[in-house]
């Protein structure tokens, strides 16, 4: 896979393509669900306020485990959701 952030000569380039993937797929999932981030928080446990900051690409304050966990937060509620 092909890494614009490399291609950039920025710093962490492996990180910050995983953290824009991950920030990538909650912004796919939670207008799907029809979620508010309000709503999104209350599923996942999460401040809106970080929500909220992921969906809208402010990612440089986050630690990759904090947006996979998020992530994979959304991905357990939408399985539980669907079951």
């Amino acid at each position: 896979m092909k890494n614009v952030f490399r291609d950039f000569g920025l710093a962490n380039p492996v990180e910050r393509l995983e953290k824009a993937e991950r920030a990538h797929e909650l912004r796919l999932i939670v207008p799907r669900k029809y979620w508010s981030v309000e709503t999104g928080t209350n599923a996942v446990d999460a401040p809106a306020k970080d929500l909220s900051d992921i969906i809208h690409r402010r990612l440089d304050c986050f630690s990759r485990p904090q947006v996979s966990r998020l992530t994979i937060a959304i991905r357990d509620e939408l399985r539980q959701s669907t079951e």
